[in-house]
């Protein structure tokens, strides 16, 4: 589907939020990703397509997709997107993922985000916020300072409980933090940089947690 560039949000000097206007209604569950196609001249070998989560709630009225740049590392992809004016066109794949909310309201809920694994946590709490549903949530988050530390806002706007470690204090989340706050039927949502989710995902199931009860979000290509 396309989808016009409405507006960009500047969240962090790295990090920026892309607000689009589809053609037709975009259907999609919170937690969710899509793929993006932007052909650009000057393609390197990363190619024109790229996975991005959905940030935005489906009750939103644009799809919001948050990345990060990185000085002096962006691909061909990244530098094109940098170059997006307000009208600007992308394809947007439809969206796909089970980082989603469990239909059973009562399961107590466990979110562990790393960096821009926060993006499908705040997809998640905004659709909840709109829609005045109320979950048993408890999310731990890292970051690497305050200053990289989006959507706390909006995220503690809504009655959960928010635990935050910066990477630069020494504040290094393990699965030490995380197993007090699981309860017998928790769900646990991972999201983050690929190796940091894989390592909390063995590890937790290494202290006995089912991996049924586990799901992950994975960031490939950041670090953390």
């Amino acid at each position: 589907m396309f989808a016009a560039l409405d507006h960009i949000d500047q969240l962090t000097p790295h990090v920026r939020t892309y607000y689009f206007r589809t053609e037709k209604p975009y259907r999609h569950v919170a937690g969710e990703f899509t793929e993006m196609h932007l052909p650009h001249d000057g393609m390197d070998g990363r190619g024109d397509r790229r996975w991005f989560t959905i940030s935005s709630a489906p009750t939103d009225p644009l799809i919001g997709i948050t990345t990060r740049f990185t000085p002096g590392r962006s691909s061909s992809f990244k530098r094109a997107l940098q170059k997006l004016q307000p009208g600007d066109e992308v394809a947007l794949a439809e969206s796909m993922g089970d980082f989603v909310l469990p239909k059973d309201k009562t399961i107590p809920l466990v979110f562990v985000a790393a960096g821009l694994g926060i993006t499908p946590v705040h997809s998640i709490v905004s659709f909840l916020s709109a829609k005045r549903e109320r979950r048993s949530i408890h999310l731990l988050r890292t970051d690497a300072d305050a200053a990289e530390e989006i959507f706390a806002t909006e995220l503690q706007a809504y009655p959960l409980t928010y635990q935050q470690f910066h990477t630069s204090a020494g504040e290094r989340m393990t699965i030490t933090n995380i197993l007090p706050v699981v309860q017998d039927n928790s769900l646990i949502y991972l999201s983050g940089p690929e190796g940091f989710i894989k390592s909390l995902s063995a590890g937790l199931q290494a202290k006995g947690i089912p991996v049924k009860r586990i799901i992950t979000d994975l960031f490939p290509g950041y670090a953390h």
